[in-house]
Order: C-alpha cells, then sequence, then structure tokens
C-alpha cells in the first residue's frame, strides 16, 4: 500500500514506524524478548495514522524537541520523527503505551 505517498514520504512513514518499535523493543522492555509490540494503522481523509503500542515501561518524560547531537550513538529517533511526520503523540493509560505517527496526504 503506498497510500497515494510518494517514494520518500513512504521511506520516512517506514523509517519512523520502525524507529517506534525499536524504541518500544529497547527502551519499554529493556531489550528483553517475548514481549509484543502492537502496530495499527488508519487511512482516511485527515491522512494517514500509525500507533505503535507496547504494555512495558512508560516514559516518564517526553525527549526534549530540540536537535541532538549529530555525533551521539542515540537520542535521534524522536527528533527524526518529529521532523519527518506530520503529527507524533505519545499515550500512557495504565494498560500500555502508544506512539500514535500521523501523515498528511496530499
Amino acid at each position: 500500500m503506498d497510500a497515494g505517498l510518494d517514494e520518500m514520504a513512504a521511506y520516512q512513514v517506514q523509517t519512523c514506524t520502525i524507529e517506534a518499535v525499536n524504541n518500544a523493543i529497547i527502551h519499554a522492555y529493556g531489550r528483553k524478548s517475548g514481549h509484543s509490540v502492537e502496530i495499527r494503522w488508519m487511512l482516511g481523509d485527515a491522512g494517514l495514522s500509525i500507533q505503535v503500542g507496547d504494555r512495558g515501561k512508560a516514559m516518564a518524560e517526553m525527549p526534549p524537541e530540540t536537535e541532538p547531537d549529530p555525533l551521539a550513538e542515540s537520542g535521534r529517533g524522536w527528533w527524526i520523527m518529529r521532523q519527518w511526520m506530520d503529527g507524533v503523540d505519545y499515550e500512557t493509560d495504565g494498560t500500555g503505551n502508544r506512539v500514535i505517527l500521523r501523515k498528511l496526504l496530499v
């Protein structure tokens, strides 16, 4: 499914989704196997929405919106997601955590 995205926009959505999954594995689950990460997507008039959910440890605080050190070995994922997507949100409700990625379709 290309959802009407050009090649670059499709690459950006794919990369951001992978980053959100990696964050769940690394941070929410502490790199421990045996846990699930759920990906749900919805395509509508408002665009594409992707939810990446886990039941691991919630984030204590949102990562800063400032550009990270380009030489750092980690810590660039949230910044990239915020740059490439039209919306990035995080929710936690005691039963799970969700990163919601939104891409407008033009």
